[in-house]
């Protein structure tokens, strides 16, 4: 469980001392990941070095319209500064506006970025599911797999909706059983929740309640 979890902290008035602590506590369960706005990657990066928890970094955050050309830049720079799993939103307007073609070449030149750096690098994409009809959430999710990146995310938790077990599982049948699915976006605070959408089809967590949700975890296999 505590690898399926991507610890997130990413209030716009949290101080570096705020970014450290939670680094630290974070490594401390040895959670997949803690990830940080742009501008705390490297103390991220400084405090985890010696753990496997690994920083990650949001772009194009958090409304996705951002042009391509600044996308590849915060994601050269998050990467250069010790990122190691970027999660990119989609232009979500522009999806909406039948422009595929823009939104193939988005994804495509993210995911490049991302494997050109390093190949462990993680890119994930977010199609933000609380903005989309279900044929949208289709139809984005089939470009992102076809562009290769590592896992399509639900939402950033900072416009409508939040994650479902619904939008899980569509996702999940249209990108078939390999591909990686990151629920995300509110509605996963406890063990139980994360349980929920595991089972449902996601095989990446992403909340701020990352550490409540392994202690629980942990309390509950250990008295048994």
């Amino acid at each position: 469980m505590k690898k399926m979890i991507d610890n997130t902290l990413l209030s716009p008035d949290a101080t570096t001392e705020d970014v450290i602590k939670f680094c630290k506590a974070s490594a401390g369960y040895g959670l997949k990941s803690v990830f940080v706005l742009p501008c705390h990657v490297v103390s991220a990066r400084d405090v985890l070095k010696d753990s496997d928890t690994l920083v990650g970094a949001p772009v194009g955050f958090p409304l996705g319209g951002h042009t391509i050309k600044v996308k590849r830049q915060e994601a050269e720079e998050a990467l250069k500064s010790g990122a190691r799993e970027l999660d990119m939103l989609i232009n979500v307007g522009l999806l909406k506006s039948g422009d595929f073609n823009y939104i193939k070449k988005e994804v495509d030149e993210f995911v490049r970025i991302v494997k050109d750096h390093d190949e462990k690098s993680v890119a994930k994409v977010i199609i933000e599911t609380g903005l989309l009809s279900d044929q949208e959430k289709v139809q984005a999710s089939e470009i992102i797999k076809a562009a290769g990146a590592d896992f399509i995310k639900t939402c950033t938790g900072y416009n409508m909706g939040k994650a479902t077990v619904h939008d899980i599982r569509l996702i999940r049948n249209a990108v078939g059983r390999d591909m990686g699915i990151k629920a995300s976006g509110g509605g996963i605070s406890t063990y139980a929740d994360a349980e929920v959408f595991i089972e449902a089809g996601a095989s990446r967590i992403g909340t701020k309640f990352g550490i409540d949700i392994i202690e629980t975890y942990q309390k509950t296999f250990h008295s048994k």
